[in-house]
């Protein structure tokens, strides 16, 4: 999950069923939140592909998550080409192209 003003929102993948969202979205109302399912595509969790930098914006890989239901925040998508970032546990990324790209994005982001 990921909480972004009054809006969290839930992974969609293949493991979610409708209830779990469901739920949570009854328990959240009362207190002024929704809920709001993002599709998951390309990892298996939301945080990989999308996450919070500040109040009102996120950072997100649209290669790995739909974002047709991420609304009403600015989405930086500065990486959409660097697919290999966060990849999942045992993913080989020693290509020497991959690694040179990344180091260049960290110092662009000021890492």
């Amino acid at each position: 999950m990921i909480v972004c003003g009054e809006t969290v929102y839930v992974g969609w993948f293949t493991r979610t069923n409708h209830a779990g969202p469901k739920r949570l979205a009854h328990l959240l109302f009362p207190h002024g939140y929704r809920v709001k399912t993002v599709e998951v595509t390309g990892c298996l969790h939301l945080k990989s592909a999308l996450t919070g930098v500040a109040s009102g914006l996120l950072l997100a890989n649209p290669v790995w998550a739909n974002l047709k239901r991420v609304g009403g925040v600015e989405v930086l998508d500065e990486y959409k080409d660097m697919s290999f970032i966060g990849g999942e546990a045992g993913d080989e990324t020693g290509d020497v192209g991959e690694q040179q790209d990344k180091t260049k994005w960290a110092s662009q982001m000021g890492a």
